[in-house]
């Protein structure tokens, strides 16, 4: 009579240790409502992905001013490239606004005095986790005034359809620029793996944004049209 092993068989195996979970560091925040007094600012930040893009942009540029903090030879350069970038927007800032006060004083008519309505839908919420975004409202707000007292005058037949549609040009392209550069300098630093920014890896960055960036060889261009791809939520900038 054959025995029966009633024992059962005993398999090895191999305690898995839990995996880390890497935990999202938590920041406090700030929101901010920002409402917008032109169609053409409006419509930037229209498009859902593109004013993601726009958004994550932002959030890369603060983080290398963190990351930067601690080599002042590297934080001045970054500091220097984004003072020079508002710079650039204050100046085409400055010639809408010349835009506008030389057609107001060509005008006949008195129509510029209506007030005109801005619907309450012009506007996007910025979550403010660091000081390097009130200097980009800033750049934006600029922009969206010079090119809202224009597109009054336009509303008010004050102005012709080309100074219109040529102003609007200018607008675009000064935001399609500064936040195109923004986002080489944030999409050229993705692929870190974090730590403090060598001078080397900095300067890399900065030559890649005088190589790449085709509005370079345009920057002082005022003229162009209307630079936004309406339906793939990129930033286009046309040379």
């Amino acid at each position: 009579m054959s025995q029966t092993n009633e024992n059962p068989q005993v398999s090895s195996k191999r305690t898995q240790k839990p995996s880390a979970v890497r935990q999202v560091q938590q920041r406090k925040f700030i929101l901010k409502e920002m409402d917008f007094k032109s169609s053409a600012i409006q419509q930037l930040f229209s498009n859902d992905a593109r004013q993601q893009n726009i958004k994550y942009s932002i959030a890369r540029i603060a983080g290398l001013f963190v990351l930067t903090s601690n080599n002042k030879e590297i934080r001045d350069r970054l500091d220097a490239w984004f003072a020079a970038e508002q710079e650039e927007v204050v100046r085409r800032s400055t010639l809408l606004n010349t835009i506008h006060n030389n057609e107001l004083s060509t005008s006949l008519g008195n129509n510029a005095d209506f007030d005109v309505v801005t619907p309450e839908s012009f506007s996007v919420t910025f979550q403010i986790e660091h000081p390097i975004y009130w200097r980009v409202i800033d750049v934006i707000s600029q922009i969206d005034e010079s090119i809202a007292a224009i597109e009054n005058l336009w509303l008010a037949g004050v102005i012709s359809e080309s100074v219109s549609n040529n102003s609007r040009g200018i607008a675009m392209n000064t935001m399609t620029r500064f936040f195109g550069r923004m986002r080489t300098v944030a999409t050229d630093s993705a692929d870190r793996k974090g730590g403090i920014y060598s001078l080397d890896a900095y300067n890399k960055i900065m030559q890649t944004i005088t190589r790449n960036n085709p509005d370079d060889r345009s920057a002082n261009d005022d003229s162009g049209a209307e630079e936004i791809e309406q339906d793939s939520g990129k930033l286009v900038v046309n040379a």
